[in-house]
């Protein structure tokens, strides 16, 4: 799975943007939508590539509430 570009995608970043400001981003989004997880633990699924199944759901159902098109057939 291309989590770069499902991040870069879900949070609306460009891809200049450095991986600390994706990660922060990601945890921000989540964070409006009522989830409870750090920066740094974002991070570790992109140092392990590794996203478990219910955070994957949540983060496209946090794009999408912000109008972003993410369909998860583009990162596999």
């Amino acid at each position: 799975m291309n989590l770069d570009k499902l991040l870069i995608d879900a949070t609306g970043l460009n891809e200049a943007s450095s991986a600390r400001q994706r990660h922060h981003a990601l945890q921000q989004m989540l964070a409006e939508d009522g989830h409870s997880i750090s920066a740094k633990g974002v991070g570790k699924w992109f140092e392990r590539e590794s996203l478990p199944a219910t955070w994957l759901v949540n983060i496209l159902k946090s794009a999408q509430r912000r109008g972003r098109r993410v369909d998860l057939k583009n990162y596999i």
